[in-house]
């Protein structure tokens, strides 16, 4: 969450307000490979009180090759 302090001099679609919030999951089925998904979610709202959101959607996969050096 960010909020600004507008100014009446400020021009109505200046920036007052944003929201932000995500979610992601992941899951590991063998030592070397994991996968998951993320959501994301926001909010902006202008001096003038004109606002949108949007979402996003995410999925990622990961395989390791060969074998893991532990330091």
């Amino acid at each position: 969450f960010t909020r600004v302090d507008n100014t009446n001099l400020q021009d109505p679609s200046a920036f007052h307000k944003g929201e932000y919030a995500s979610v992601n999951l992941l899951y590991t089925p063998a030592k070397n490979i994991m996968f998951g998904g993320e959501i994301l979610w926001g909010k902006r709202t202008d001096h003038d009180g004109a606002s949108g959101d949007d979402w996003r959607f995410q999925f990622s996969v990961k395989y390791s090759f060969g074998t893991q050096i532990n330091l």
